[in-house]
């Protein structure tokens, strides 16, 4: 999350991004969202940059009020979303293994 009212706070979400892939994070699910949609007469990061960044990441984007409650739910209903589809993909990866079951010849009787 980065605040739509701070170029600064903008500038370090990919150093954020760098350090969650730099601790071994792969396959991480993430959302990019842009906080404060609600200061729009002080805003310094256009949608259209956070759109293009997230875009270049490879990551969804949004924008949100936290102080409104604006664009919070459908946020995280998108972020779910792409956690289950993360899901599903890694499940269908997966083999099943059944466990062994021993055979009469093996069972042994104290």
């Amino acid at each position: 999350m980065y605040d739509v009212t701070s170029q600064e706070s903008f500038a370090h979400v990919r150093h954020w991004l760098d350090c969650l892939q730099d601790s071994g994070s792969d396959g991480v699910v993430a959302l990019l969202l842009g906080n404060k949609m609600d200061c729009e007469e002080k805003r310094q990061v256009p949608t259209e940059a956070g759109q293009q960044l997230a875009q270049e990441l490879g990551v969804s984007f949004g924008e949100c009020s936290a102080a409104l409650g604006h664009n919070i739910q459908e946020s995280m209903m998108n972020l779910a979303r792409s956690l289950k589809m993360q899901e599903d993909r890694l499940k269908d990866s997966l083999v099943e293994v059944a466990p062994k079951r021993p055979s009469k010849s093996s069972v042994c009787c104290f």
